[in-house]
């Protein structure tokens, strides 16, 4: 299977502009900074500016910046640690045990 193309600064604005959009027309549209979506594309990487481009281009964040978005797991694996993802509950104690302590 073929190895798809990263999306690039060149690639992004290129469909970008197929559907109409600039950069800045796209973050005025988004009610943002005119540079947000610029900086989205550039090295500073404005995140609200790469959720309005992912938006339009209706592609995932972390297709087009997977150098800052990773790709998101299965459901059942969220668990940072490996445990299953459970946190482990206090014991209620009602007041009367409380008073007693």
């Amino acid at each position: 299977m073929a190895k798809p193309r990263p999306w690039t600064p060149k690639r992004i604005r290129a469909a970008l502009l197929d559907r109409d959009l600039t950069l800045t027309k796209l973050a005025k549209r988004e009610g943002l900074w005119d540079s947000a979506c610029r900086e989205a594309v550039s090295t500073s990487g404005n995140t609200r500016g790469q959720q309005a481009i992912s938006r339009a281009l209706g592609v995932p964040l972390w297709e087009l910046f997977p150098h800052k978005f990773r790709k998101p797991t299965d459901e059942a694996d969220h668990s940072r640690n490996g445990c299953g993802g459970e946190r482990q509950k206090r014991g209620v104690t009602s007041s009367s045990e409380r008073a007693s302590a």
